[in-house]
Parts: structure tokens; sequence; C-alpha cells
């Protein structure tokens, strides 16, 4: 989310990257869905899961909310 901002000349290939790596989980999320009802070996879905809703939370604020943190404990010990 920091590039996005601060670089535009890369924002679109930044937003294209975004878009892959959603579609691409919900992809593996389907062939994992689809091994799990065949009986295969499959990977649990909440790693999916997991992996999709903390990206998402990242991008959507995290690294804003992680700035905040980073000054307020440099002005605790300043």
């Amino acid at each position: 989310s920091k590039c996005i901002k601060t670089d535009p000349e890369r924002r679109a290939d930044l937003y294209r990257l975004i878009l892959w790596w959603f579609f691409d989980r919900l992809k593996h999320g389907a062939i994992q869905s689809k091994k799990k009802l065949r009986g295969r070996h499959y990977f649990p879905p909440s790693i999916y899961f997991g992996e999709f809703w903390y990206g998402a939370i990242g991008f959507f604020g995290g690294y804003e909310r992680s700035q905040r943190q980073v000054e307020a404990i440099r002005k605790r010990f300043t």
C-alpha cells in the first residue's frame, strides 16, 4: 500500500499484481477444496483463508497502522 501511494509510475503494475494474487488464492483454494471432497491429501482451507484474510488486512491499513505504532514508540523514547 505504501508503493501505491508513493509510486504513481508503478501503480498500474501493483494493481495487476494484487488482482493476480487475489485470483490465484481463489484458484488454489478451489483446487484444495476439490481434493478434500475427493478424499485426497489437501491443505486445510484455513491456510488459504488465513493467507487471504491477513493479506487483505495488510493491504487495507496494516502498513499505516504499523507506521503509527513505530511513530508512537519513537516519541516514547525520544
